[in-house]
């Protein structure tokens, strides 16, 4: 089951998932949790993967979707400490050309100051 843990710093709106993010697992607490924050104008996310132990297509869908929803509404979401296995699903992908990932939750939360 995955856990999701919100935590607002200033305008950036810090995501700790851990577990699964799957279709049975995860995938839906992830997307509401996304939703609920860029309802609430939260629009700069970091999203930390450093405890996902798996993601299906179902949890991709989700970063997906959020990732579109947070540019439509003026932000970005961007990854902090992907483990390999998210890391190879953005390269496949080619999302990896469009969201951005970081190798740690400092570096993601820097770059919404450039």
């Amino acid at each position: 089951m995955a856990k999701i843990g919100v935590k607002i710093s200033g305008d950036i709106a810090l995501v700790h998932a851990a577990g699964r993010i799957t279709l049975d697992e995860g995938s839906s607490n992830l997307r509401e949790s996304l939703r609920g924050l860029i309802e609430e104008g939260k629009n700069k996310i970091v999203l930390n993967l450093s405890k996902v132990k798996f993601m299906d297509s179902s949890g991709f869908g989700a970063l997906v979707e959020c990732y579109t929803s947070a540019r439509k509404h003026g932000g970005d979401l961007r990854i902090a400490s992907p483990s390999f296995k998210v890391i190879d699903i953005l390269s496949l992908t080619k999302m990896d050309k469009i969201i951005k990932s970081y190798n740690s939750e400092n570096e993601a939360i820097k770059s919404f100051a450039k």
